[in-house]
């Protein structure tokens, strides 16, 4: 699916929001018009030069209420289009999040939580910023159609050399294109390492104090950070060329005009109100420009957030993250059902068999383990850094999927995280490394699996082959 394919799925969850959006903003961008007609007409009954309509007063009552009546649609449309964006970007992280905690089968991150972050943020802002150029995409497209017609009534050679910048900027910005989106997406990736480099230290502190590895932690995080500057620079600098470059062509434009209609004023074909008329049109026409240009960039942009945020939602629909759904901004939230806890519920025996995972492109992770825990007991997983203890907890909730072996709970073949969540609150928890140096002496016995167990606890070691 395209990008404009999803654009057209958000738009469609509040069609109605999004025409009062273009209607108001149309309004808004379409205003200059008026306001350069009664501009030209001022100028005009100044210079003598116009017909006997409207006397002066009532031209200037007129730029007064044009003005005026622009900046009342400016905020209804500040109104419309706040409660558009935060509608939709609520919905596309409604559609994420819903696939990650309750999509069928195991839903495994593919980078960490913190990266993961990210693209709930960033990548949904920028897709909205391509929808907010949309709303303005019709304003913009009606001022440049009338105000070029206007023009070539008055002045048609003019009016070509006043839009003959704009091929230009179309052209370079498409050629850009490709680039930028390269760009971004590198900008994207190193942001995500940063990110997800410093979730994962917070939750390794202990881990990293026993390894005494703060100076090489330090030093990695230095060399993703400048990873990411790097990466930055480049997205920030293709942005403001295109931007650079779109300015200077329209100013170009706008000074060949000018000088092409100081030499027809002095030739009486031009009037002061033609010029000052030209004047505010060609402002109009160089910022229609400068937004063809961005809108090209823009899109560019939110086709990396939108692979990104598919490449989140692992093994779903096409059409998960525009899926239509209550995200209930001004409704009464729904009430949370209660869940009544049964039998189903309580752990008796939770017991996994030949369980065994390996995290892509490394040979880490667990291999044949099996366990047997009872209701009531007390079991700790023991090992050495590194050795698959977290891993391990993490298939037998079901947050990792797991390659060989089969789950049992309660005597039951376990179909899934759905089943096995439940194990949650049953106190399956990883605990600091240095709890140990906080058990009484007797009561923990890290070591091989003929460790001795106390009463009421077992103690289940993950060693170097795990």
């Amino acid at each position: 699916m395209t990008t404009g394919t999803y654009i057209i799925g958000f738009i469609r969850y509040r069609p109605w929001l999004f025409a009062l959006n273009c209607l108001c903003w149309g309004l808004f961008h379409s205003a200059p018009i008026f306001l350069g007609l009664i501009t030209k007409a001022i100028f005009d009954t100044l210079s003598g030069k116009a017909s006997a309509e409207f006397g002066l007063w009532t031209l200037l009552a007129l730029l007064v209420v044009t003005t005026g009546a622009r900046l009342g649609v400016m905020r209804v449309g500040i109104h419309a289009w706040s409660t558009f964006l935060y509608t939709i970007e609520a919905l596309m992280r409604r559609n994420m999040l819903e696939w990650l905690v309750q999509g069928p089968g195991s839903r495994r991150l593919k980078d960490s939580p913190s990266e993961a972050v990210n693209r709930f943020r960033d990548d949904v802002e920028d897709v909205m910023h391509l929808v907010e150029s949309g709303t303005d995409a019709s304003g913009f497209l009606v001022s440049l159609v009338i105000s070029v017609i206007i023009m070539a009534n008055i002045a048609p050679e003019m009016t070509l050399v006043a839009l003959a910048p704009l091929a230009v900027i179309s052209y370079f910005s498409y050629r850009m294109g490709g680039r930028m989106r390269k760009y971004r997406r590198a900008h994207r990736e190193a942001t995500g390492r940063v990110t997800s480099f410093i979730g994962e230290t917070f939750n390794a502190v202990g881990t990293v104090k026993v390894s005494a590895a703060e100076e090489r932690m330090m030093s990695h995080f230095s060399k993703l950070n400048e990873q990411r500057r790097g990466a930055a620079l480049k997205d920030t600098l293709g942005r403001e060329l295109i931007n650079s470059v779109n300015e200077n062509m329209a100013n170009i434009g706008i000074g060949i005009v000018l000088l092409l209609a100081s030499e027809a004023m002095r030739t009486g074909s031009f009037t002061v109100g033609d010029f000052a008329l030209f004047v505010i049109y060609m402002g109009r026409i160089s910022g229609s420009m400068r937004f063809v240009g961005n809108m090209i960039s823009e899109y560019r942009r939110a086709g990396v957030s939108v692979e990104r945020m598919n490449d989140l939602l692992q093994n779903a629909p096409q059409q998960k993250l525009m899926e239509h759904a209550p995200v209930y901004l001004h409704d009464t939230l729904p009430e949370v059902p209660r869940i009544t806890r049964g039998t189903r519920h309580k752990l008796y025996t939770l017991e996994g068999v030949g369980l065994g995972y390996h995290h892509p492109g490394t040979e880490r992770g667990i291999a044949d383990v099996s366990l047997r825990v009872r209701r009531g007991s007390f079991t700790v997983i023991t090992g050495r850094i590194g050795a698959g203890k977290t891993t391990l907890l993490k298939v037998l909730l079901g947050l990792l999927p797991r390659d060989t072996g089969e789950i049992y709970w309660n005597g039951k073949l376990g179909d899934g995280p759905r089943h096995l969540h439940v194990a949650a609150a049953n106190g399956l928890h990883a605990a600091d490394p240095t709890a140990v140096q906080r058990y009484p002496a007797g009561q923990y016995h890290p070591g091989p699996t003929n460790a001795r167990r106390p009463s009421g606890r077992s103690v289940a070691p993950c060693g170097d082959g795990a």
